[in-house]
């Protein structure tokens, strides 16, 4: 596996894994927009994996796909991304248990509920990650 800055032309995969992934519908704009920004994926034989957009400190989105779940691919991007930041952000809709139990397994500091965080009224929970957790994630 490897970890590559997303261009352009990757935006139609990245989207279409993002519309088998996520709650909430984003568009192709919204990627291409988001190109800009701290923007990796994780590909393996050019298929991608995952994906990781970070604006600011802010972990925006942090995708895999769903049969490569559970095998290091989230991990393998924050690590990579904690190689550029001292600290990241993110907000995870309370309903999304598995990714709680990813970010509680990993050292990511649970700071608190932010209520109504989401479009569609949901609250969400804020983690954190530092860059020197590192040498204890699971």
């Amino acid at each position: 596996m490897e970890i590559v800055k997303a261009q352009l032309e990757d935006i139609k995969a990245v989207k279409a894994l993002a519309d088998i992934s996520l709650k909430a519908a984003h568009s192709v704009e919204y990627f291409e927009q988001k190109l800009g920004c701290f923007f990796y994926l994780a590909k393996e034989k050019d298929k991608i994996l995952g994906f990781i957009i970070i604006d600011g400190l802010t972990v925006l989105l942090l995708v895999v796909e769903p049969g490569t779940r559970r095998q290091g691919v989230a991990s393998s991007m924050v690590d990579f991304a904690l190689k550029q930041f001292q600290q990241i952000f993110l907000k995870v809709r309370e309903s999304n248990k598995a990714a709680i139990d990813f970010y509680r397994k990993t050292n990511w500091a649970y700071k608190g509920t932010a209520p109504h965080a989401f479009r569609n009224g949901e609250a969400g929970l804020i983690f954190t990650k530092k860059a020197q957790n590192l040498n204890t994630s699971a």
